[in-house]
């Protein structure tokens, strides 16, 4: 779709040092990023506009959180979800930057969780590349359920539509699927 010529792009961040990985726009608006900067762990950032409002990267025994932070979501009970690559699993933390928990898989040594998303029920579902499938556990961690290998193959990116609709990105097949994954 070509913008309009009366459409605008505005540069809301600008970063010097520290790289964005991912971000997502929570419900009131605030703008969470993942970011890195060579030798040091990865945090993050919330802002409101152009204002940070918070950053966290350590627990308050001064343990780091995440490693590798990349794809960060925000749940509906407001819980922050970061994706570590390095240590091969989903950080959940509260708003406030206070570790929840860390969802490893259902096997560990297998799971490689990609992109992170959630739901209206506040239910996580987290892409399992090397497992072909989505792993939906719910807000205090608790596996639910898989979405498995029978209907999709190498999820890349995931994201939950306002309705509960799934929508996957496969990277080998090069196709997106939706799929219904609530009872009504």
């Amino acid at each position: 779709m070509a913008l309009k010529r009366y459409q605008k792009i505005k540069t809301l961040l600008t970063f010097t040092g520290w790289t964005p990985r991912g971000l997502c726009v929570t419900a009131n608006n605030d703008v969470l990023v993942s970011m890195f900067r060579q030798g040091e762990p990865d945090k993050v950032v919330r802002y409101s506009g152009v204002t940070v409002i918070q950053e966290f990267s350590r627990d308050s025994q001064g343990n780091f959180l995440f490693r590798d932070a990349s794809f960060v979501c925000e749940n509906t009970n407001t819980d922050v979800c970061v994706r570590d690559v390095e240590t091969r699993c989903v950080v959940v933390v509260k708003s406030t930057g206070v570790p929840r928990y860390k969802y490893s898989g259902r096997s560990h040594s297998k799971f490689e969780p990609g992109c992170v998303s959630c739901d209206s029920q506040s239910h996580i579902l987290i892409a399992d590349k090397n497992q072909h499938c989505i792993h939906i556990i719910d807000k205090d961690g608790k596996f639910l359920s898989l979405i498995n290998k029978h209907f999709i193959k190498l999820p890349v990116g995931i994201n939950v539509s306002e309705d509960d609709t799934l929508y996957v990105a496969e990277r080998k097949s090069g196709k997106i699927k939706v799929i219904k994954y609530l009872s009504d």
